[in-house]
């Protein structure tokens, strides 16, 4: 239910939100955990690129991109510090 948990995250969803929330479930679906920011970031360049992704993410998910989209996506938060 992620609109659901998006509206209490003061989030509406557009279509950005919506290939960040797929990537992390699918992720989540081949590893068995969400992954950190750094990876996140890196992943998503890679399959998207072109975007600031950095920035995006802090547009798209301003409260800790890796957590809060987790969150939104309906995920466990990820483990550790942005993977130090």
């Amino acid at each position: 239910v992620p609109p659901v948990i998006a509206a209490a995250e003061k989030i509406t969803l557009t279509d950005e939100h919506w290939t960040v929330i797929n990537y992390l479930r699918d992720k989540y679906k081949e590893d068995g955990q969400t992954p950190n920011f750094r990876n996140m970031l890196a992943e998503i360049e890679d399959m998207h690129p072109g975007t600031d992704w950095k920035k995006k993410l802090y547009e798209l998910f301003p409260n800790m991109p890796a957590r809060q989209g987790a969150r939104v996506a309906g995920l466990p938060k990820p483990f550790g510090k942005g993977g130090y």
